[in-house]
């Protein structure tokens, strides 16, 4: 009973250097197609950040929102369970989650899915010449440990686009705490200030 409780460390110990080499790789790709797709895919964003703000003047208008104290950019790890990579993006007045009216939305990393999926099934094929009869909840474990490379590539992603990022704010006109922050994070969890008014 032991052996199958501590299975799913053996597979991710097993798997972690293949994850840190496949990455590496899929790293230097990745450049190479946001090089090329770099336009559209912060059209994309821009889109999606546009809408979360509409959403947050509209609040404010009807004065159910107060000014903005934070907007926040969390990786979704439960989109791995649907074998998609989210971004849920939300702007927060200084009741934070406790607000009153929610502003936010969530965007698919469609630039990001395919390569994803196929690191995924690299890594399955790897794992399946060390252990047999894997289960479904050890192959989502698998995606969900690796995942946090990509979470760490989104965080890098959001930083270099920071001053496009207060470009669309200062364009939507809403109002914005003296403390503003952007932050990035998990959903729920630690999250890190990528930008501080202060």
């Amino acid at each position: 009973m032991s052996k199958l409780i501590n299975r799913e460390e053996d597979i991710l110990l097993y798997l972690q250097p293949y994850m840190e080499e496949r990455f590496q790789s899929t790293c230097q790709i990745l450049q190479k197609d946001i090089e090329k797709q770099g336009t559209d895919i912060w059209e994309q964003l821009k889109n999606a950040v546009h809408e979360v703000l509409q959403l947050s003047r509209e609040a404010q208008n009807r004065q159910q929102k107060g000014a903005i104290q934070y907007l926040v950019f969390s990786f979704l790890k439960s989109g791995i369970y649907m074998d998609k990579l989210l971004l849920h993006l939300e702007c927060l007045d200084d009741g934070f989650y406790l607000e009153q009216q929610e502003a936010s939305i969530i965007f698919e990393l469609s630039f990001l899915q395919k390569q994803f999926m196929e690191d995924l099934t690299f890594l399955h094929n790897m794992i399946q010449r060390k252990f047999i009869r894997l289960k479904k909840y050890e192959l989502m474990e698998i995606g969900m440990k690796y995942a946090d490379f990509y979470h760490s590539l989104i965080f890098k992603m959001t930083n270099s686009l920071l001053s496009l990022l207060m470009q669309e704010i200062e364009k939507s006109n809403i109002s914005v705490t003296d403390q503003f922050k952007i932050l990035y994070g998990e959903y729920l969890e630690n999250a890190a200030v990528v930008y501080s008014k202060e």
